[in-house]
């Protein structure tokens, strides 16, 4: 058995940053997964995932579901003033 080697820990933020330069420069994304150290079907799937929630930034709100602050500051608004 091969001794087992330690993941990396990417964080939401440097996921996002990298896929965004991927997205947005002119560098080939080969050329940013060597520099970043990951594999270039890693960075393909992570693209693959933010493109597929997406989706979900610009969708409405569902009809029940409100924004908890929303709800807050309405019923701040009609709580009687002093």
């Amino acid at each position: 058995m091969s001794p087992s080697r330690n993941r990396r820990v990417w964080s939401a933020q440097r996921k996002l940053a990298i896929v965004l330069e991927s997205l947005q420069s002119d560098r080939r994304a080969a050329e940013i997964c060597r520099r970043e150290g990951l594999s270039p079907p890693l960075l393909y799937q992570w693209r693959k995932q933010l493109m597929a929630s997406a989706e979900s930034v610009f969708a409405r709100r569902k009809a029940g579901r409100e924004d908890p602050q929303i709800v807050k500051l309405v019923a701040e608004n009609q709580r009687p003033s002093l």
